[in-house]
């Protein structure tokens, strides 16, 4: 049975499901979720500056994009645990939509990294750190997310199934 969606399971159930010996949610999510989590750390340091300085509007601005990728993150988390799934059940077609999530997560990450980048210095200095959380977070999804890319990448062009090593 698939996995609901990670944006309405509790963190308990997401870490369960991932932990299990079912295919997914696996990495993909786990990147996903780590993006959502980092944008969200974002978003807290510039709502939380803007409660005390509203005059900072490229800080609103910044928090509604980053609103946007939080929740592009949870579909392609939904999206790379769905086609995952079905990769490993020799669904035909289905790796050339997990690269095309991929790619999408990937786009995601490096503009979140950039709105972040944009965000430090308006930001309030006791904020800071959860821009550090932000950014690592930020980089970690995209290491997994380039990681998965080349492994789904090399699958493709490889004679072996990838599901072979999953099962």
């Amino acid at each position: 049975m698939l996995f609901g969606s990670i944006a309405w399971q509790s963190v308990a159930e997401v870490l369960e499901a991932t932990a299990s010996d079912a295919p997914a949610p696996g990495s993909g999510a786990a990147a996903a979720l780590a993006l959502g989590l980092g944008v969200a750390c974002a978003s807290k340091a510039a709502r939380i500056t803007l409660k005390h300085h509203p005059e900072r509007q490229a800080l609103a601005a910044a928090d509604a994009r980053l609103g946007e990728i939080r929740a592009d993150a949870l579909r392609d988390g939904d999206g790379d645990a769905a086609c995952f799934a079905a990769l490993v059940a020799h669904e035909p077609g289905v790796a050339e939509r997990l690269v095309e999530i991929g790619e999408h997560l990937l786009a995601r990450t490096l503009h979140a990294r950039a709105l972040v980048a944009e965000m430090e210095a308006s930001v309030a200095p006791i904020m800071r750190n959860d821009l550090l959380a932000a950014r690592l977070l930020i980089d970690s999804a995209e290491a997994i997310v380039r990681a998965n890319l080349a492994g789904t990448a090399g699958a493709q062009s490889s004679s072996d199934n990838c599901s072979d090593a999953v099962m």
